[in-house]
């Protein structure tokens, strides 16, 4: 990195002889050097800005390579390709040309793995589906039954024995329902994040579907 900053700097104080020469400063260099002391301290989108700036004032190949360098740096990687190719176009003998095409590789391969979902996000997608599936369902169910026996519970023709029998399995049932359903909705919303923090590719869908019995999950994508 501090080769090609070089480089930049160079061209800048070059730049600031001959303006000095000639009674006046040069800005480019001073917003350069402020530039410098953003980027020496991790303040990327400071520096950034700053070699932008200098770059509009002299169009300086190496000052392309310390945007790109920003950009790297913020994870903005596919700006960072594209100033890092500008760059070797400006400049195709820049003696650090293999050092940019294997930063140009690194954030291309940065890309590409932002572009498909990891194998274990996507291993615990499918299994949050299916567990919050499981959970919903079961909660659903239990949550019926305990609704057909607070029913049966309040029938006037029903026995004393069978209310008390109703009475606690349904409160058994009340609770089961309630655990379920609260765990599954919990598991579901965690998994819907998961959904979009793995940036699934298209092809890969989840969606909630009525059926005769109430309802049906329906999961397509890839294994």
């Amino acid at each position: 990195m501090r080769r090609t900053v070089t480089i930049a700097l160079c061209h800048v104080l070059a730049l600031s002889d001959t303006a000095i020469a000639g009674g006046t400063e040069d800005p480019a260099r001073e917003l350069f050097d402020r530039a410098e002391v953003h980027f020496n301290v991790s303040e990327f989108g400071q520096a950034l800005e700053l070699y932008r700036q200098a770059y509009k004032l002299h169009p300086l190949p190496g000052f392309l390579f310390n945007i790109a360098q920003c950009h790297r740096n913020l994870g903005q990687h596919r700006k960072a390709v594209f100033h890092y190719r500008i760059y070797l176009a400006r400049l195709p003998d820049a003696p650090n040309r293999r050092d940019v095409q294997e930063l140009i590789a690194l954030s291309q391969a940065a890309l590409d793995r932002r572009s498909r979902p990891g194998g274990a996000h996507r291993a615990w997608f499918w299994s949050g589906v299916s567990a919050a599936g499981a959970l919903l369902v079961t909660g659903t169910i239990t949550g019926a039954l305990n609704l057909s026996m607070s029913s049966e519970y309040k029938d006037p023709a029903t026995s004393v024995e069978r209310r008390l029998e109703l009475k606690d399995t349904g409160e058994a049932l009340g609770v089961v329902s309630a655990v379920t359903l609260a765990t599954g909705t919990a598991l579901a919303v965690t998994t819907a994040f998961l959904y979009f923090y793995t940036d699934f590719r298209e092809g890969d869908r989840v969606a909630l579907s009525p059926a005769p019995t109430g309802g049906m999950i329906t999961v397509t994508g890839r294994f």
